[in-house]
């Protein structure tokens, strides 16, 4: 031991264990240079991805989809919340979803709860037929219009089929 003394990292093999072990400096490099590509497009991207959200509402809108926004107007571009109160069955309605190949969620990714009230909405103080029925949206770069046109056709025959008694997607 020439006084290098113990290591204050976790131990690694490298030299008797007194090192934990080499950084990946090429992958820190590469990680860095596709940061830095990407950073330059991630304000055009966040304006196509608004575009696309407007787009959503309009759809429902010209289709008398009723919806309540959950989502605060400065969120972050993306992801927003929506809710249906007046569809009756928030999991049959996600089966139907899943069924046509659209992928939505209710909840966040560490929930591993898939039905019951939304506790985020909840908190915000949102009634609980919104905080049953609401719907967490979220959009990417390969996103396009064509997909939230499948979601608002989807939401049109559940209104309609809640018009008829029917539980559809």
């Amino acid at each position: 031991d020439r006084g290098l003394g113990e290591s204050k990292a976790h131990r690694g093999s490298q030299e008797g264990g007194r090192f934990p072990g080499t950084e990946n400096v090429p992958g820190i490099a590469a990680f860095a240079e596709a940061a830095r590509l990407l950073s330059g497009a991630l304000a055009e991207e966040g304006v196509r991805l608004a575009a696309l959200e407007k787009d959503f509402y309009d759809l429902c809108g010209k289709r008398g989809i009723p919806l309540e926004r959950e989502s605060a107007e400065d969120h972050a571009p993306g992801v927003f919340c929506v809710s249906f109160p007046w569809i009756p069955d928030m999991e049959a309605f996600m089966t139907g979803l899943a069924r046509r190949g659209i992928c939505a969620s209710r909840f966040s990714a560490c929930s591993d709860r898939v039905d019951g009230q939304s506790a985020a909405l909840r908190a915000m103080g949102r009634p609980e037929s919104r905080s049953r029925t609401s719907l967490r949206i979220g959009l990417g770069r390969f996103s396009v219009r064509e997909d939230l046109a499948a979601l608002a056709s989807a939401l049109a025959d559940a209104r309609a089929g809640a018009r008829e008694g029917v539980r559809r997607a």
